[in-house]
């Protein structure tokens, strides 16, 4: 019998929640809900405890970019 999973070792569990963050402000920002877990305000809270900046409630913009070079860095 083959497993079909994976294991990730030693995960970078801020990169994972920061690409988990950026998706779900990206789904907000279209006016969609993955879950109750990606709520507005989780996801800002995820941002700003990552990148280290303070966002206003809907500048999603400014979230996914800060991500994003959160990211790239």
């Amino acid at each position: 019998m083959m497993d079909k999973g994976f294991i990730i070792v030693n995960p970078d569990r801020n990169r994972i929640g920061a690409i988990a963050a950026k998706s779900g402000l990206k789904a907000i920002k279209l006016g969609m809900r993955l879950n109750t877990a990606y709520t507005p305000k989780n996801c800002r809270a995820m941002a700003e405890r990552l990148t280290g900046k303070k966002f206003k409630a809907r500048d999603y913009d400014g979230m996914i970019a800060a991500l994003e070079e959160y990211l790239n860095a």
